[in-house]
């Protein structure tokens, strides 16, 4: 019973070739690939990528070349998550949690398996945004990947 819902829950895979590398890369390769997803669809600058169990975490800055030096960098608090599992309440408190607390402008969390209701309901109003599959494809496109 469970297989079943996998295979359907996956089917996509066979079809999208970008969502596919996101899914199977090898750690390095997952890492340079989240690097170049946000410089690409978000023209961010990342200033620190560190490895992570679930994925990869990105610290990074909105690459603006036509803004007075002496402004202000705003960091973005970036997590890619490749997890089988739902990102759940929990997960998204904690982030949210750090960033308030190091100073960050905002954050976001891509998931290939989604997030929990709980979740969804909990980043409505805090200063996070939560990409689910559908919307990773869309942005995995959009980088060229």
């Amino acid at each position: 019973r469970d297989v079943a819902s996998k295979l359907e829950e996956y089917r996509d895979i066979q079809s999208n070739d970008s969502l596919k590398e996101y899914l199977t890369s090898s750690q390095p390769a997952f890492t340079e690939l989240c690097i170049k997803t946000v410089q690409k669809a978000y023209n961010f600058m990342p200033q620190k990528s560190e490895t992570k169990p679930y994925g990869c975490r990105l610290l990074c800055t909105e690459e603006n070349k036509d803004t007075w030096k002496n402004v202000r960098k705003q960091f973005f608090l970036i997590e890619f998550h490749r997890d089988s599992d739902a990102v759940d309440e929990s997960k998204v408190r904690q982030f949210v949690e750090e960033i308030k607390t190091q100073g960050y402008y905002k954050g976001m969390i891509f998931s290939s398996s989604g997030f929990s209701t709980l979740a969804t309901q909990f980043a409505e109003s805090r200063p996070v945004t939560l990409i689910n599959r559908e919307k990773l494809e869309i942005v995995l496109s959009k980088a060229g990947i």
